[in-house]
């Protein structure tokens, strides 16, 4: 079993005894508990069980940082405290046609007692991360705007039936409804079938019942941001060209004739 996964638990319990005034007990403890077999296992013969860890004083000295004194030590105040059972100097029983219980000889076996206390688990669920407050605050702005958008599908459905029973004339329906959006839009809506009735009677009159007129009049409406509709304008003429003007004729000067009128006058 790998020993580097999974986690163990410690109660806080455990600094009400002798251990709470010797860190190199605790340290030998943790050590002990982190190694420890989580399943059952043969090492050179000899049966390691679950919450068993085989060791030895000076291997637990070199991985606690502690003199093998101050390994006993601790070890003691473990069975004091009813921490952990030590069995000492275990020599391996010899497997068939080898001498593998030399190499076993003057190792250690810790039982640590009430280990599934301190034991975790590999396949313990992970807490799921808590949401932070911007991620719920997109959280609720995406319900409302699904919600909106709900609402505002539910709102056309309506609309489009109240423009059924009010409007008579099939070709003014889509141009009834363009003109109703519109209206929503400039924050202008309207609130019931009255106001919609009277609209509708308006545009009738103002295009004589032709769809295409009444078209003209609600686009020129709303091009020019309008809250309500208006006649059409009329096409203004065509600017007159300026009229040349005729020019007078001057009779050419006739120096002879001119001489014979004046001595005529004389005479």
């Amino acid at each position: 079993m790998n020993t580097e996964t999974g986690y163990i638990r410690l109660p806080r319990c455990i600094l009400d005894g002798e251990i709470a005034g010797k860190p190199q007990a605790l340290a030998v403890f943790v050590h002990i508990l982190v190694r420890a077999n989580r399943e059952p296992k043969t090492w050179h013969g000899v049966r390691i069980d679950r919450g068993q860890f085989m060791t030895s004083r000076r291997s637990l000295s070199k991985s606690c940082g502690l003199s093998e004194h101050q390994v006993r030590t601790a070890l003691q105040i473990l069975v004091r405290e009813g921490l952990a059972q030590v069995i000492a100097q275990v020599r391996a029983h010899p497997n068939e046609g080898g001498a593998s219980h030399i190499a076993a000889q003057g190792y250690t076996i810790v039982t640590i007692c009430n280990f599934d206390r301190y034991n975790g688990t590999t396949d313990a669920p992970r807490p799921s991360p808590r949401p932070s407050q911007n991620a719920a605050a997109d959280q609720v702005s995406t319900q409302k705007v699904a919600t909106t958008k709900e609402k505002r599908s539910i709102s056309k459905d309506i609309e489009s039936s109240i423009v059924e029973s009010i409007v008579d004339i099939p070709e003014f329906r889509p141009i009834v409804l363009d003109w109703m959006e519109y209206k929503r839009e400039r924050g202008q809506a309207y609130k019931g079938q009255k106001g919609l009735s009277q609209f509708y009677n308006r545009l009738r009159e103002l295009s004589g019942g032709d769809p295409d007129t009444a078209r003209r009049i609600v686009s020129e409406a709303m091009a020019a941001n309008y809250a309500t509709i208006y006649p059409l304008k009329a096409p203004r003429p065509a600017a007159a060209s300026p009229t040349t003007r005729a020019r007078t004729e001057i009779p050419e000067y006739e120096q002879n004739k001119f001489k014979d009128n004046y001595k005529s006058t004389l005479l």
